[in-house]
């Protein structure tokens, strides 16, 4: 099965899982409303979906290549507000489920901003691998690869990790990092299940950054 008809499956069962979210949600809200006041610190820490860095992470050195051969430097990143989002190619779920929320966010990005996809599994995931990949998801989504030492480097700058484990199946972050034009981490947005959610966090980062 081709990268295309394996998104397509993923994001109907994306749908149907939202779907019970939002009831999920419902039952949740609900039960939040009669929880004792003493639990109100955990639930709040529960609900938190934007993490801001306090100060600003400078990025540094970064030495990449992105889905079409070109150089990724630091001055791909600054000039722009990136949100970047770790994973590889042959996640089975999480990655294409979560590009498949930030597709509607690129349609309404504006033109100093960007999603950057970056591999976490760099044996597996050359440039023509991610080229391949991304173009299934959206023409402005940026794939970014390259050798593990770079990688490793660049994701640990972010505050992220490398992929670990075996097989098909690798752990990886699921959160988004918010990179402002220059070239400084300034948040992290936890569990991106809606893009309008994405949008009003990356807003948000692009006013408390200035």
């Amino acid at each position: 099965m081709g990268f295309a008809p394996l998104i397509t499956l993923v994001v109907r069962r994306w749908q149907l899982w939202l779907g019970c979210a939002l009831v999920g949600g419902a039952a949740a809200a609900l039960w939040t409303s009669r929880a004792p006041a003493h639990g109100s610190d955990a639930l709040d820490a529960a609900r938190r979906t934007y993490v801001a860095m306090d100060p600003p992470r400078p990025l540094g050195t970064v030495a990449l290549r992105d889905h079409r051969g070109q150089a990724f430097d630091a001055a791909r990143l600054r000039g722009h507000f990136s949100l970047l989002f770790l994973g590889y190619t042959r996640c089975p779920d999480v990655c294409p489920t979560t590009l498949s929320v930030l597709a509607p966010v690129l349609d309404r990005l504006p033109e100093d901003a960007q999603v950057v996809f970056v591999s976490v599994d760099p044996e597996h995931d050359d440039v023509t691998r991610m080229q391949e990949y991304v173009s299934a998801f959206h023409p402005r989504l940026i794939g970014v690869t390259g050798e593990r030492a770079a990688l490793e480097s660049f994701t640990a700058a972010l505050g992220g990790r490398m992929a670990v484990g075996e097989g098909t199946r690798l752990d990886h972050p699921t959160s988004l990092f918010v990179v402002d034009d220059r070239a400084r981490v300034v948040a992290t947005l936890l569990r991106p299940s809606s893009p309008s959610r994405v949008l009003r966090e990356l807003a948000r980062a692009r006013r408390e950054s200035r």
